[in-house]
């Protein structure tokens, strides 16, 4: 037994490292002096960070990355959130139907849904404006939000919806007075998804957005495309650290959950 658990271990160390391979490789790159990505490095520097910081086109992305991703993020854990609770006061066969359907915008390609949101939006005069982008992302990020809430409405006791319906309470009150104050970890585990989602989104963004909503991806591409130099890993770099500090952020949320009910 010890022998197959130590065979398993190293099975699983190995899988880790190389998936971890990549992304190690490319870290030091962003700290290079040299004018071009190439190892071994000539030497150590902030030059390509420090260009970034200064560069207005990486600025003006960065800011309007963050406003969009946090714009949908909200617009998608209200979205999640509403379904989830749906859901479950749905019958089981068509909540079944129901939910497939919903996450359909995570199933289909994003090729395709960027096409079909393209003409969508475009038929209703919000092609390459930022409210057309923010319910973009908001599309393909509510489904997220919905499994995120759906998870934690599954191990909680609804009694509590019936006896505030028995106390004359309205769909209005019970949602921001009771199923808010309980679900609130995971509308927050979902509001982070659904940021580091859109945040990543390029595909769906080169479909719909215009010259003035550029977005970190989207530069991010085009100088892949166009220039490549150790700014391009640079950027990548500081998107993975976010990515990373927001997944801590997810797993400490989920810890935080999971001790709620024992401190009540």
């Amino acid at each position: 037994m010890r022998q197959v658990n130590a065979v398993m271990g190293l099975l699983s160390a190995g899988a880790l490292l190389f998936l971890l391979a990549p992304i190690v490789t490319i870290l030091p790159i962003a700290l290079s002096s040299g004018d071009y990505i190439s190892y071994p490095l000539p030497g150590l520097s902030l030059r390509w960070l420090e260009q970034i910081a200064m560069n207005p086109g990486w600025r003006e992305a960065l800011g309007n990355s963050i406003f969009i991703a946090l714009s949908s993020a909200a617009l998608a854990s209200l979205l999640g959130t509403l379904a989830a609770v749906g859901l479950v006061q749905a019958a089981p066969r068509a909540a079944r139907s129901l939910r497939s359907l919903l996450m359909l915008p995570v199933a289909i390609p994003s090729v395709v849904l960027g096409l079909g949101l393209y003409f969508f939006l475009a038929r209703v005069s919000l092609l390459s404006t930022y409210a057309g982008l923010i319910l973009a992302h908001a599309v393909i990020s509510f489904p997220l939000v919905m499994v995120v809430v759906g998870a934690s409405l599954a191990t909680t006791d609804l009694v509590v919806i019936r006896a505030a319906q028995s106390l004359g309470a309205g769909w209005r009150m019970i949602f921001l007075d009771v199923l808010v104050p309980m679900l609130y970890p995971a509308i927050l585990a979902g509001f982070i998804l659904a940021f580091l989602n859109s945040f990543d989104e390029v595909i769906v963004t080169m479909f719909i957005a215009g010259p003035e909503q550029n977005t970190v991806p989207r530069v991010l591409f085009a100088n892949l495309r166009d220039r490549l130099d150790p700014s391009v890993v640079a950027v990548t770099v500081l998107m993975l650290l976010l990515s990373a500090g927001l997944g801590l952020l997810l797993q400490l949320l989920a810890r935080w959950a999971q001790r709620r009910p024992a401190e009540q």
